[in-house]
């Protein structure tokens, strides 16, 4: 990551345009050939459809000029994918076309409904996320297909279209908006990727297992799943969520009777086992709210005294982004800069910035996002509104997420233009009297060789009557050397 003087971006290069359209088209061919698989072998449960939540998510992350070759790519991997498995006379290509549509218009809904930056924040954006993409894009896609499917199975097939399609998009719509490619980093710790890769397999496993031999085996997946989003943070958990539908989906593509077997011998040896799937959901979600709320009030004491030890603060104190961006100022910053609060926010620290100070605290700022060093000290000049330029001494140090990700910068920054001036001042003063002590050095040496040059002999002395001088004539007369005769009475 390296800041520049007017932003600074914390983000991963991205591939070359072509490289991106040539990894989408392959993604959209693997999953197509999933879902077709699916269909092929004739489950009863509706098939699973991804290929167009794959491209409501690239429409999603990606500019609308690159809309057309996402289309493109993802259309050519979903065509590919039936021509492996079905003639090309089979090929419905007015299907290819609905698909777009959907996912254009869940894009452009999940634009309008989600956050940008962390877009799954809370319940409510996954309410938002579920319409925008699970709901209205595989309503009005069912729609469009019913309005061109034969009217003898119109109605079967709006349905089938429309759970296929929202399937699709609650199980891979989640993946790609959470997905960023920092995140494989943090399985470098090694307690994260083995408590990920255990829940996996355990879920993977008891899943199979449920679905083999336990009544009502999706009440037990739900438990399963539930258990996995407790323990994972929110990438892992969807990405179990995803492993978990495709192995399902394949049991029951396998043997569709999972569904009809009733599995009596269970029942007949352990008649309450409704109960324990009643009662383990229940007190998994009380558990796992008793402890958000319990982190909730820490998280709210802790950001109040953070809070309160921030605004009062003597010195002037911000959260900084890592673009530069004021996140949070306080008044004392606020009255030294000379900007409200509100103005502060809609600036960079760049901006207020003496040029020539600029690149010392952006390099330093780079070294602190590498690591190099834990915080750094510097004095710096700033703008204020009214233009004048006034000092500070800035203390900065660096928070970062928990997989090492920079979040914000914390500034301490101290007012210092009345001991710069001071300073100033001191210097001016000391350069006046070392000029003083100059020409009075100077002028001494000028008056030494002046007498010396005296033909009569010259004497100088002390109020105490002490020889402070003789001139070689002097020293003639009086037999005594100068170096001797310093010092001694006038007198002697």
């Amino acid at each position: 990551m390296v800041m520049s003087k007017p932003s600074q971006h914390v983000f991963v290069t991205v591939p070359h345009p072509l490289l991106r359209l040539v990894s989408l088209g392959l993604v959209a061919f693997v999953f197509t050939l999933f879902s077709l698989v699916l269909s092929r072998v004739g489950t009863q449960l509706a098939p699973l459809w991804f290929p167009t939540s794959i491209m409501m998510v690239a429409f999603y992350r990606h500019a609308g000029r690159l809309w057309p070759g996402i289309a493109v790519a993802c259309s050519l991997g979903s065509i590919g994918a039936s021509l492996t498995l079905f003639p090309a006379a089979s090929l419905n290509f007015s299907w290819t076309a609905i698909n777009i549509i959907e996912a254009a218009t869940g894009a452009i809904l999940l634009r309008k409904l989600l956050p940008s930056y962390n877009p799954l924040q809370n319940l409510n954006d996954w309410f938002r996320l579920a319409i925008g993409s699970a709901v209205i894009p595989p309503l009005l896609g069912g729609l469009l297909f019913w309005l061109i499917a034969p009217e003898a199975v119109a109605s079967k097939a709006f349905l089938i279209w429309v759970l296929s399609e929202a399937i699709g998009a609650l199980t891979l719509v989640p993946l790609g908006l959470l997905f960023k490619p920092h995140y494989l980093l943090r399985h470098r710790d090694p307690h994260l990727l083995l408590e990920t890769l255990l829940t996996l397999v355990i879920t993977l496993a008891l899943s199979w297992l449920a679905m083999r031999y336990i009544p009502w085996p999706f009440t037990c997946v739900i438990v399963l799943l539930m258990w996995s989003a407790v323990r994972l943070p929110r990438m892992e958990a969807f990405l179990i969520f995803l492993a978990t539908v495709i192995v399902v989906s394949l049991m029951l593509a396998n043997d569709p009777t999972l569904l009809t077997t009733p599995k009596t011998d269970v029942m007949v040896n352990m008649p309450w086992l409704p109960f324990l799937m009643i009662l383990l959901p229940a007190n998994m979600m009380t558990m796992v709210m008793y402890a958000f709320r319990t982190e909730r009030k820490h998280i709210t004491e802790s950001e109040s005294r953070f809070r309160n030890a921030m605004e009062y603060s003597a010195i002037g104190m911000a959260l900084v982004g890592t673009e530069g961006q004021w996140l949070q100022v306080n008044k004392s910053l606020s009255h030294f800069l000379g900007y409200s609060q509100d103005e502060l926010r809609t600036m960079t620290f760049q901006q207020l910035t003496w040029p020539e100070d600029l690149n010392n605290d952006l390099e330093q700022l780079n070294m602190l996002v590498r690591g190099d060093i834990n915080s750094y000290s510097m004095e710096k000049r700033y703008y204020t509104r009214n233009g004048d330029v006034v000092w500070a001494l800035l203390a900065v140090s660096l928070v970062r997420h928990k997989d090492n990700q920079p979040l914000y910068f914390i500034a301490q920054i101290e007012d210092i233009n009345d001991l710069k001036q001071s300073e100033q001042e001191n210097q001016r003063l000391m350069e006046r009297i070392t000029q003083a002590n100059e020409a009075l050095f100077q002028e001494k040496e000028r008056l030494h060789i002046t007498l010396d040059s005296i033909g009569e002999a010259v004497v100088c002395i002390d109020v105490a009557m002490n020889i402070t001088f003789m001139n070689p004539i002097a020293e003639k007369m009086s037999g005594w050397r100068q170096e001797d005769a310093l010092g001694a009475p006038c007198h002697y």
